[in-house]
């Protein structure tokens, strides 16, 4: 039986290996992230609207995904791990 952990930063895409990634119950900077990587304080933050993923890198038995374009600064980035 496998277990999954997931856990988030705010980087950008190009920081996902190295960036420091906490429990995806964890506040950074009191920002706070839905499934669906949108930040507490945005239209439509906990609601269970789907949102296409950005990007998505899946390999080894880790998944990133981001939902927003990172060419403005760090954005959510959501790591899952199946170990």
């Amino acid at each position: 039986m496998s277990t999954k952990t997931t856990t988030w930063t705010i980087a950008q895409w190009s920081e996902r290996t190295t960036a420091q990634f906490v429990p995806a119950n964890t506040h950074i900077n009191n920002v706070n992230i839905d499934a669906y990587g949108r930040r507490s304080g945005q239209a439509n933050y906990l609601e269970a609207i789907p949102r296409r993923p950005y990007k998505v890198e899946e390999g080894n038995g880790t998944s990133f995904i981001m939902y927003e374009d990172d060419t403005a600064g760090p954005v959510p980035i959501i790591k899952i791990v199946e170990a």
